[in-house]
């Protein structure tokens, strides 16, 4: 909404109407040569500049090859307009190396949206604001920066967990593809009455379930997998029931808290027309369960490069990065197109007594008590503060991004009664709703799903057998060209610890030739460039990449104007690579296995038609 793309038309309709109220008599040509120089003398290597205050800079700031994008931000709109209408951008805004923002409007989520839709994770060692003009705006801009990277950095997965997600979705792919797609559900399910409940399972859900059970007819219950088990044994039938959630690594965790035990049962006609609603990468032994017991469940695909370039898009797509499993049922109840969506149980934060959840819960009061460091928020009401940990606030950013962003057509009323403030929420009491936005007439009428007939399965195997062989063969390609360079990194290192020892440094880097420097610098550069633009490795190296990646930016970006110290971090540039490229190879490895696994599972699916 705040960038600006291609022209002066697409620009966000609110802004666009505050700049043509305004009545510029002439663009005001801002030439600032010091500004310019010490671009080019300290910035010069920064493949990202983030600058306060429009001006023709731009121009120059491009000439630099090595500058890629350049983001600003402006707080005058007379200024912002001029520029915009005597100055010909348009090239810079298309192949977007250009962002410009008008300050006032810019704050925490569009700075996370920045940081994640153009990979500016890359660059978070290098994102301090440069002061083209002064002004008091400059703090608030770099404190949501960096706020939105803490969030990231605290939403992304280890390189474990990258491996499960490949891991999982490959092994649960075939149940996706033989059980009813997203498209058929969302088309079918569309919402037949306003409401829709949401049912978190936080300390405070127990008080809500009497009167959840008297309305249950008249609404839609999206429930998650915590809470499943809670309102089977309070009589309340939920709709549709979600899971996300992954194993835990460490066996001994995961036999305690693991999501598959809240299906460990077997509740019989109880589970007739409830629709359970998985992600991709759901522990599988969680399907285990669905099949044992007949339950009727679809799963859905991720928005990870590497889920979508399947191809499968009937079967997609949920965006899982700060999601918990509410928040996929919200993000769902938003798709079906509910006028109303009531979020009961969602505290995001602990009670008086320190539970994370209510003593009905399956894995305990104290699941979440003593796993994170607990920090204040804002409370329920807004007059009190309560404690909560890092990851309930991703999910309460998220509801707080989705709710601004639906808030025109859709009413999301807060029911908790307790917890943290979920900004943006309609805070009510549950009773209240009940009474007055609930419809006393409400019936529910979901139409039947079907399953795919077999001529689709097998298209659909023999689709997914494709596309795994092609990913494999570009995998063992990538292996190749690595094995290439770590040849060339370690032939570096070996003719660095054989220069004679009596050489000083002066002596011993004029020996070196940095013509051949320089070549494998750019080879290393162009592989890593080339490996995260294909949308095959992205998913299971991005974790590692954002975490190791910006030390050799950072590296780079260094402006020593001093010759020696330039060849010294050229060096260490490449001796440090190394290690690096090994850690890569060795997640390509780990997921070509895994793909390899997969081809023979699903060949052998193939000849057993499916059964």
């Amino acid at each position: 909404m705040n960038i600006f793309i291609k022209n002066l038309n697409a620009l966000d309709e609110n802004l666009k109407i505050k700049l043509l109220q305004l009545n510029p008599t002439k663009a005001v040509q801002m030439q600032d040569k010091n500004f310019i120089n010490s671009l080019k003398t300290y910035y010069k290597n920064h493949p990202v500049l983030f600058v306060y205050g429009i001006g023709i800079y731009i121009y120059e700031a491009f000439k630099n090859q090595n500058l890629k994008h350049l983001v600003i931000f402006e707080d005058d709109l007379n200024q912002l307009y001029a520029f915009l209408k005597n100055n010909d951008i348009s090239s810079f805004l298309n192949n977007q190396q250009l962002f410009i923002f008008y300050t006032k409007d810019f704050d925490f989520n569009k700075a996370k949206e920045l940081f994640l839709q153009q990979n500016f994770m890359f660059y978070k060692d290098i994102s301090t604001i440069i002061p083209f003009k002064k002004s008091c705006f400059i703090q608030n801009i770099q404190e949501f920066i960096q706020k939105a990277i803490l969030s990231i950095l605290n939403a992304l997965q280890s390189s474990d967990d990258c491996k499960i997600i490949i891991k999982y979705f490959c092994k649960n792919l075939s149940k996706t593809l033989t059980h009813t797609s997203t498209k058929e559900f969302l088309e079918k399910h569309k919402a037949t009455n306003k409401t829709a409940i949401v049912v978190a399972s936080g300390p405070s859900l127990i008080k809500q379930l009497p009167l959840l059970k008297e309305v249950q007819q008249k609404v839609s219950i999206f429930c998650a997998d915590g809470s499943y088990p809670i309102l089977h044994k309070y009589g309340i039938k939920p709709d549709y029931v979600f899971c996300i959630e992954r194993s835990i690594a460490n066996e001994e965790i995961e036999e305690i808290e693991a999501s598959w035990k809240f299906f460990d049962n077997n509740f019989k006609n109880f589970d007739k027309d409830i629709l359970f609603i998985f992600s991709d990468s759901v522990f599988p032994k969680t399907i285990e369960m669905m099949d044992r017991n007949n339950r009727n469940y679809i799963i859905n695909l991720s928005t990870n490069s590497f889920c979508v370039s399947f191809g499968f898009d009937d079967y997609g797509y949920c965006d899982l990065s700060f999601n918990s499993v509410a928040n996929l049922a919200y993000n769902f109840a938003v798709s079906l197109g509910y006028e109303n969506i009531i979020l009961i149980g969602q505290d995001l934060a602990f009670d008086e007594k320190g539970n994370s959840h209510p003593n009905e819960f399956l894995h305990g009061t104290n699941l979440d008590s003593t796993r994170y460091e607990h920090i204040k928020t804002t409370a329920y009401g807004g007059e009190n503060e309560v404690y909560t940990h890092a990851a309930w606030m991703l999910y309460k950013e998220k509801y707080e991004y989705d709710i601004a962003q639906n808030k025109n057509f859709i009413k999301t009323y807060n029911a908790t009664e307790g917890g943290a403030r979920i900004e943006g929420s309609i805070e009510k009491p549950f009773k209240e709703l009940c009474e007055n936005v609930i419809s006393k007439e409400s019936v529910k009428n979901f139409q039947k799903l079907s399953l795919p007939d077999k001529k689709d399965i097998r298209k659909n195997l023999t689709k997914a057998l494709k596309h795994f062989n092609t990913i494999n063969q570009k995998a063992i390609d990538f292996l190749n060209q690595a094995q290439d360079l770590l040849v060339k990194v370690q032939n570096i290192s070996s003719m660095l610890n054989n220069l004679p020892t009596h050489l000083s440094l002066e002596e011993s880097l004029n020996a070196i030739n940095f013509n051949q420097i320089t070549n494998l610098k750019q080879e290393l550069k162009s592989y890593k460039e080339e490996i995260l633009s294909s949308k095959y490795f992205s998913t299971i190296l991005l974790s590692y990449m954002y975490t190791n990646e910006c030390n050799f930016i950072k590296l780079e970006c260094i402006d020593t104007n001093d010759t020696i110290k330039e060849k010294i971090n050229q060096l260490s540039y490449i001796i440090n690579h190394e290690r690096h490229i090994k850690e890569i190879t060795n997640l390509i490895q780990t997921q070509y296995s895994i793909i390899n696994q997969t081809i023979a599972d699903i060949q052998i699916l193939i000849s057993k038609d499916f059964l």
